[in-house]
């Protein structure tokens, strides 16, 4: 079986030039895609013990 993905990397583009016309949106959703990876990579690395809030609550 052949899996596939197909992926738009048009923001990768926006993100690499500044001249392009969603420069900066694209890089505002890539910080926010960053910051929210990083959240749940912590959360997954602390177990779900439930001793610690939801950061992504106030984030999003």
């Amino acid at each position: 079986m052949i899996k596939a993905v197909i992926a738009d990397t048009t923001p990768l583009y926006a993100l690499v030039d500044s001249s392009d016309q969603y420069h900066l949106k694209a890089r505002q959703e890539l910080s926010r895609v960053v910051v929210r990876n990083r959240v749940s990579l912590s959360i997954s690395r602390l177990g779900s013990k439930g001793n610690h809030r939801n950061p992504l609550a106030t984030v999003c």
